[in-house]
């Protein structure tokens, strides 16, 4: 087997931990709604919980708020090529999505069709 068959095989053989969040506020009113994938944990929000979400002003050197997001939890890709299939991806959204309550789901104007 070559180095690089060796490489992919214990690519496919680790799995892959991300945590969800769930948009419910933002300025930019496109990104209501939308999923914000991480590799670790925040310490804020925690799951079905809401928390601002803040970005670094440069110009007063600080922290500003946006907006909003609720934590969905994490879910364990089995390996790097489940999680870039988008298809599995959208599962585990949808089954997360059923993990933390409805006022969030109707907050981020999630559409029915996605819903669990």
């Amino acid at each position: 087997m070559s180095q690089r068959d060796k490489q992919q095989t214990a690519t496919q053989q680790t799995s892959v931990r991300k945590y969800l969040y769930l948009v419910t506020e933002h300025e930019e009113e496109d990104r209501v709604g939308g999923i914000s994938v991480m590799d670790s944990q925040m310490s804020r929000p925690t799951k079905n919980n809401e928390a601002p979400i803040r970005i670094i002003d440069e110009e007063k050197e600080d922290f500003r708020i946006v907006g909003k997001k609720v934590g969905m939890g994490y879910h364990d890709f089995e390996s790097e090529d489940a999680y870039d299939d988008n298809d599995r991806f959208v599962e585990v959204v949808e089954k997360k999505l059923g993990e933390i309550d409805e006022e969030w789901l109707d907050k981020a104007d999630v559409p029915e069709e996605v819903r669990p």
